[in-house]
């Protein structure tokens, strides 16, 4: 029993307290030792012990007080186990061994923090001595049925499933180790993600039951699919292209369009511009009478001229020679 170990009974006799139940006293005398506890007379008389915290427990060994065969204070009492004080569970007889003062009792391993121990009537006994058992390696809790997944198939705490190991078994988390990976991760510490098609894959190996996701191969699942995503990207790359054609021709409709406005505008300019010039050049110009003086020359007129001109050339001639 441990030092936070607290007793009460349901009433006292004799002065036969709760506490000399755990003093470490057999008895088997209570009128000589002064070693054992014991209630009055009632209805129902209970005897209960506060361990202080919860233990796996799987033996309780109650001794009662000499020839409790003509006194019936002990027999067919019965055994509970709570973690509080209001819900007690009754534990069954079938391992029970009885030799004179003795009363054993065997179960598999139970996480108690309370035992209680009543039957109607008076209830004496000389000393409660509770064993603490072990949940096997991958147990704990309340009968031991919980389990733990600790790495290197260590052991958890038989009370809170805390591994000793520092982390959990590949697939597992949890301060106890015991919840599995949550949908779509497995490995170590649920790092790694899968992408079943169906359900999810293993939390250990990450292993998919069927088949993978569209885009995902793999054992795992996990690997991207190099080939639907390479058809994928040329189905749109078509149709980018084919975009870019229709795109293409459209914008090079509207470049030919362009030029010819501009080469039609160029040329029609060209043309005005030529026809001003042309009616420049053909022009009659103007006769002013510094140019001609302010009489028109007559036919007697030229002809004077023409003969002056004669006698000078007549008169050269003759110096020459």
């Amino acid at each position: 029993m441990t030092e936070q170990a607290n007793t009460s009974m349901s009433s006292t006799a004799h002065n036969w307290t709760s506490d000399l139940a755990i003093d470490g006293n057999v008895g088997p005398d209570p009128d000589v030792c002064h070693c054992c506890s014991g209630t009055q007379n009632s209805l129902t008389s209970w005897w209960m012990v506060d361990m202080g915290k919860r233990f796996p427990v799987n033996q309780i060994t109650v001794y009662s007080r000499r020839n409790d065969k003509d006194y019936q204070q002990l027999a067919g009492f019965q055994l509970f186990f709570s973690n509080d004080t209001m819900t007690f569970k009754l534990i069954g007889n079938n391992a029970r061994r009885n030799s004179d003062t003795k009363h054993e009792l065997t179960f598999p391993s139970i996480v108690t923090r309370y035992i209680r121990i009543q039957r109607p009537g008076v209830l004496t006994l000389c000393e409660v001595r509770v064993y603490e058992g072990e949940c096997q390696i991958g147990h704990f809790g309340d009968e031991c049925s919980q389990s733990c997944h600790c790495a290197d198939d260590r052991p958890c705490d038989a009370v809170t499933g805390h591994c000793q190991s520092p982390i959990c078994k590949t697939g597992w988390i949890g301060l106890a180790c015991n919840k599995q990976c949550p949908q779509d991760t497995f490995g170590d510490k649920c790092t790694e993600k899968c992408f079943c098609a169906e359900g999810t894959c293993t939390n250990n190996h990450g292993i998919c039951r069927g088949k993978c996701r569209s885009g995902y191969t793999g054992s795992h699942c996990n690997e991207v699919d190099i080939m639907k995503t390479q058809n994928q990207t040329v189905h749109i790359g078509s149709e980018h292209s084919a975009t870019k054609i229709i795109g293409g021709a459209v914008g090079g409709s509207a470049a030919v369009i362009v030029v010819a406005v501009a080469v039609s505008i160029i040329i029609f300019r060209s043309r005005k511009r030529n026809s001003k010039d042309s009616k420049h050049d053909y022009a009659t110009p103007e006769i002013t009478a510094a140019q001609t003086g302010t009489e028109y020359d007559t036919l007697d007129n030229l002809n004077d001229n023409q003969g002056q001109s004669n006698n000078s050339y007549e008169n050269e001639r003759v110096s020459a020679f």
